[in-house]
């Protein structure tokens, strides 16, 4: 017997979830904020939203982009291409916005209506 059936390897999932309604963002067990409750809690919304994504070390992580805390980080499965996905029900509008330091600034809106700042 190898014991080859006897090991189990957790991979990170596929994806990454962040519910968000009602103008407060749900943070699931595994976030750094909620580490003592295994239901979770939720949090208000801040006026804006940060994702870093760290492909080598397969990590996503959500973020306050006004005060820079970490609302939530987990791992993702990094082994193929990550592409990014937004649903919306009941409408609503989202402004993505490239941080990098580069000359041009890049803006995507998607949705019914844009939030302009």
């Amino acid at each position: 017997d190898s014991g080859a059936e006897d090991t189990t390897v957790e991979a990170p999932p596929p994806y990454a979830f962040l519910t968000i309604g009602m103008g407060k963002i749900l943070l699931s067990h595994g976030s750094a904020l909620t580490s003592h409750d295994p239901n979770g809690c939720t949090v208000p919304l801040p006026p804006r939203i940060g994702i870093c994504l760290d492909y080598e070390q397969g990590k996503v992580s959500f973020y306050d982009a006004v005060s820079f805390r970490e609302l939530w980080e987990c791992g993702v499965d990094c082994s193929g291409p990550v592409c990014p996905a937004f649903c919306f029900i009941g409408g609503g509008a989202l402004h993505l916005q490239e941080l990098v330091a580069n000359k041009q600034e890049h803006k995507v809106t998607i949705g019914s209506f844009a939030k302009l700042d």
